[in-house]
């Protein structure tokens, strides 16, 4: 009935189908909202992640089981010593900023949501440990991707977060107990507060400010500027420099100074979604026609 070219052409077909057809179906929500990856900035919240504050179990997280089967038909646990600054988190300017300064639940929902660009200074970082961001590293990325665009959330790509799995190796705690890591430096940061309509900064470290840093300089010029921050980002590296829209997701707390924050970035497609049932089906028809 049909020559062994013809179902050559129907297996190939097939198989084309199959396979467009299935990635069309596993993404096909993200594809139809014009989005084509989503990446995760946020590391996992648990008992034994890096902090500021030195031992862990001076001040992590803690889980307590308050219902779980076969006593109720459900399971929940209680989050204790959360702290607002813990984690991959959102700091509210009233964090440094003091009175006058927005808390989290001032910050409109909006304003969580930003063009994200991405500084890559891991170059910098591998033979400088206390590197902090120049004016000079946003003029080369701006001569590269353009001028930072107003609503932007800006973030440093040292590479740090590979660190994540050790506490010792993430805070990088000399003998004296001072901290080493990179951050942003004050005369970066006056540069985009004075020439730049920017919404905060980020960075994959501990804090804005690097970790040898005697007055955390930096976090509280944008802070008193009224602009948050984002610490402690993953994958920055999987997302574009610029191109992607971050999305700080953070609970609205009441006169909450920063929160724990599920952060990510949505890159857009290029193309809409309902070309790609239409490209399968007019490759389908190619290839029975010859």
């Amino acid at each position: 009935m049909f020559g062994r070219m013809n179902v050559v052409k129907i297996v190939v077909v097939g198989a084309i189908m199959a396979v467009l057809m299935g990635q069309t179906l596993a993404d096909g929500h993200l594809l139809r909202l014009g989005v084509s990856e989503v990446i995760d900035h946020s590391h996992i919240v648990d008992e034994s992640i890096p902090t500021l504050g030195g031992p862990l179990a001076d001040d992590n997280v803690q889980f307590t089981v308050v219902a779980e089967p076969p006593a109720t038909p459900y399971t929940s646990r209680r989050l204790d010593n959360l702290l607002e600054q813990y984690g991959t988190h959102v700091s509210a300017p009233f964090h440094y900023g003091g009175s006058g300064r927005d808390r989290l639940d001032d910050i409109a929902a909006g304003d969580l949501v930003g063009d994200l660009c991405v500084l890559d200074v891991r170059a910098q970082v591998l033979t400088n440990p206390d590197y902090e961001i120049t004016v000079e590293d946003l003029q080369e990325w701006e001569a590269t991707y353009g001028r930072i665009p107003d609503g932007a959330i800006v973030a440093m790509y040292s590479g740090w977060a590979t660190r994540w799995g050790s506490e010792s190796a993430y805070r990088n705690a000399d003998t004296d107990g001072v901290l080493h890591y990179p951050g942003w430096g004050v005369g970066a940061i006056a540069f985009l507060l004075d020439g730049r309509n920017i919404l905060g900064v980020g960075v994959d470290t501990l804090s804005v400010d690097s970790g040898a840093s005697a007055d955390y300089d930096s976090e509280f010029r944008l802070m008193t500027a009224n602009k948050y921050t984002v610490s402690n980002l993953n994958n920055l590296g999987d997302a574009p420099a610029r191109g992607g829209v971050v999305v700080i997701g953070a609970p609205n707390l009441r006169d909450g100074t920063g929160s724990t924050a599920r952060v990510f970035t949505l890159v857009l497609s290029a193309a809409p979604a309902v070309a790609v049932p239409s490209a399968i089906l007019l490759l389908a028809m190619l290839l029975l026609a010859f």
